[in-house]
């Protein structure tokens, strides 16, 4: 089609022009009035109508007139026609919700009836936009693994615009979005919506777990609640067996009951130790599921230290009973609970057992419901069976390989227990204990004497970072001697030697006075005097550091609770974005015996995890530590999951085992349920359609558009073209000619 239009510089309103026709006027009116009346009509009118003529082709050149020739072609509509490509779109099996979105798609702008020809611009979505060529496309290049993403889809398309300018959308979506958009957000795309609704679920057959509520931080000993959500659709179940697993064990069951759809088990975790703590919790898999990938979830607990919940059980008052309550008290990081006995059964044959301690023991309250809600047990010349503790031998010894811990104090009340001794703590223990029928002059020695630090007590954190003035040696020279000890049988496999006694020796090496062991998880600690009161009552007097006492049982329960502030290896794990495009990044850190940065140290990271065939795989890193004692390592999981880590540093005798969690990519699978309450909430505030069944292409919501557009423009000057001069040149030319011929020239 072509549009022809005339176009000139100056208008018939400029001043110019207008001066210019009135400047006309006025000549041809003075020629007029200035002629001889006695020259004919021919003369008089024909003159003043060749200058009219002249100064008219004048101001037409003076107004620069040009033609303007447009060539335009009508303009198809552009739509870009959006397809949900996520996980939840390519559910269930045969049939998928994609396919159904292609087909409808494909009927309906098959024949592109639409009242105005629409220019289809195809795209597919999960967690980014990627354009296809055409419909067909989309089933075969389609990344269905994503989770739906309608934020970026909508920012995508609204960049997208400013050069397209699309006419609207064409959404084929089951509306299982993850990324919360809003109206509000798609509304700033300035396009109408239209969507259809692609997501019946009549046939599908599925368990899932939807959605886990648990607080990313915890305390340790504290009960932390985590509620999981389960939906069901369509399989015969009013009832479900919910797993709660740590480390390939079973820690608890649940039944959640299943009404409408929808059922919810509530969980009660006690972490026993601080750090990542990682659960899984799943659901058994139906025979007749259609996927099974959504059964089974990790959750990670990030465990912290509110307080050091401790029971100290005492045999009778002493001023080491004392001392110890009064430093455990006087410390607001503990949270003490103490019991002790104000006679024995020597000095009382009127009363039982029970009534021994200021108040009622609590004994199966506190050993059969809340014994592990404690981080450290004290035994301070306690015998077990004294009220009735030694019923429970066998759940403080797992309390103990589970984590916990265990500290045995003071003279023979304590040490000489046959329940013990009988127990299946005794094996747990770094010192084994004497015989019950051990003469008492071979049991208990009198005599005073200052302690010695063995070569491993050197070099344990009880000990090494101990006050800054003089070294441990010099500090335990320094301090009060102790009065007597209790001899113990000898060192059991595992155990530690820390102290000893000066004098007396036990083979070719002295008595020991307090050694550690670690059964298990958990720590033991075992002192066989009970004057280490002295060292807090006359440290002072004797030149030793005043605070030696507090600031011993300060890091004998750090150390005994695994504080990483005793720790001469940490390991710094951040693996909040871990998945295949954000890195897990690993920061380690080592010291020396000395407590110093560890450099040039050759470390080893082994990182373990179970592939989708159930087999482990590991991975494994070396390298050597910086001037600061650190080695950093960055690496890309694989997969989704629990990964287990080890880290040594032979050199040091040093390792260390953690875990993280690499969160799973993909949400989708939690988000299968089609949501048309959404699509119709998110078109009606664009003003877009809203389509169940087919797609009619004639009730689609689209902005208005150019209607054509143009193919080329020409622009001719006609004011400078040589007609317009010749004629010029001609009425010029012809009025002196007409004036010659008349004799008025």
């Amino acid at each position: 089609m072509e549009e022809w239009q005339i176009s000139t510089i100056l208008t018939l309103a400029n001043p110019i022009v207008l001066l210019s026709l009135m400047a006309t006027a006025g000549v041809v009116l003075w020629t007029f009035m200035t002629m001889d009346p006695r020259n004919g009509w021919a003369l008089r009118l024909g003159l003043p109508a060749l200058r009219l003529m002249i100064c008219l082709c004048a101001v037409y050149m003076l107004m620069q007139p040009s033609l303007i020739v447009t060539r335009s072609a009508s303009s198809p509509t552009p739509l870009a026609v959006v397809f949900d490509t996520s996980a939840s779109m390519g559910f269930p099996g045969d049939r998928t919700r994609l396919s159904v979105a292609i087909e409808r798609a494909q009927k309906a702008l098959g024949h592109n009836r639409h009242e105005r020809t629409l220019d289809v611009q195809v795209f597919g979505f999960a967690k980014s936009v990627q354009s296809f060529d055409d419909l067909k496309s989309v089933a075969l290049n389609a990344d269905e693994t994503g989770a739906t993403s309608f934020r970026e889809m909508i920012s995508r398309l609204s960049r997208l615009n400013e050069d397209s300018e699309y006419a609207g959308i064409l959404l084929f979506s089951d509306g299982a979005d993850t990324s919360n958009i809003t109206a509000e957000e798609v509304r700033k795309a300035d396009m109408p919506l239209n969507v259809a609704f692609v997501g019946n679920d009549s046939k599908r057959k599925d368990l899932l777990i939807r959605d886990i509520e648990v607080d990313e931080f915890a305390f340790s000993r504290k009960p932390n609640p985590i509620q999981v959500t389960l939906e069901n659709h369509g399989l015969p179940l009013t009832e479900v067996k919910v797993n709660l697993v740590r480390d390939g064990k079973l820690l608890q069951q649940q039944t959640a009951t299943v009404i409408d759809g929808e059922g919810q088990a509530t969980f009660s975790v006690l972490p026993r130790r601080t750090g990542r703590q990682i659960y899984e919790i799943s659901v058994p898999a139906h025979p007749d599921e259609d996927s099974v990938e959504n059964n089974t979830r990790f959750v990670e607990l990030n465990v912290m230290r509110d307080k050091y919940r401790v029971l100290h059980l005492s045999g009778a008052p002493s001023w080491d009973q004392r001392f110890m309550r009064d430093t455990l008290t006087g410390w607001p990081q503990v949270d003490l609970v103490s019991f002790y006995l104000l006679r024995t059964t020597y000095q009382s044959t009127t009363q039982s057992n029970s009534g021994l301690s200021l108040i009622p023991f609590p004994t199966a309250e506190l050993f059969t419901k809340h014994l592990r809600e404690f981080d450290v047990l004290v035994f301070q010349d306690f015998d077990p069976a004294t009220v009735g503790v030694d019923a429970y031998m066998n759940q403080i010894s797992e309390y103990l390989a589970d984590g916990g811990a265990l500290i045995i104090l003071g003279g023979a009340g304590g040490l000489s227990s046959s329940s013990i001794a009988r127990s299946p703590l005794a094996k747990q223990l770094p010192l084994a204990l004497p015989k019950a029928n051990t003469p008492q002059s071979r049991l208990i020695s009198d005599a005073s004497f200052s302690p010695l630090l063995t070569d491993i007590g050197k070099r344990h954190p009880l000990f090494v970072t101990s006050f800054t003035d003089g070294g441990p040696e010099e500090q335990l020279r320094s301090l009060p001697r102790l009065n007597g000890m209790v001899r113990m049988k000898s060192v059991q496999s595992g155990g530690q030697v820390l102290l000893s006694h000066s004098h007396i020796k036990e083979g070719e090496v002295g008595a020991p006075l307090m050694a550690v062991s670690e059964p298990g998880r958990g720590r033991v600690l075992m002192v066989t005097t009970d004057s280490l009161w002295s060292w807090g009552f006359g440290a002072g007097m004797t030149g030793g550091p005043a605070g030696y006492y507090v600031d011993f049982w300060k890091k004998a329960v750090r150390w005994l609770t695994r504080s990483s502030e005793l720790s001469r290896i940490a390991l710094e794990i951040d693996s909040k974005e871990g998945n295949s495009s954000s890195p897990v990044r690993l920061n380690l850190s080592l010291l020396t015996e000395d407590y110093l940065p560890a450099s040039g140290q050759k470390v080893s990271i082994q990182i373990s995890w179970v592939d989708d065939n159930e087999q482990t795989r590991t991975v494994e890193f070396t390298g050597l530590t910086d001037n600061a004692g650190m080695f950093r390592k960055s690496w890309n999981a694989v997969r989704p999951g629990p990964h287990a880590v080890h880290v040594s540093a032979d050199a040091l005798s040093l390792s260390l085992d953690d875990s993280f969690l690499v969160k799973q990519e993909n949400r989708e699978l939690n988000h299968l349920s089609p949501n048309p309450t959404l699509l119709r909430e998110l078109s009606d505030a664009t003003g877009g359609a809203f389509f169940e069944d087919d797609v009619q292409l004639d009730d689609l919501k689209l902005k208005s558009t150019p209607e054509s557009h143009i193919l080329s423009r020409q622009d001719t000057a006609l004011w400078s073209h040589p007609l317009a001069w010749l004629l010029l040149m001609g009425l010029l030319l012809g009025e002196w000619l007409f004036r010659k011929y008349r004799g008025i020239v």
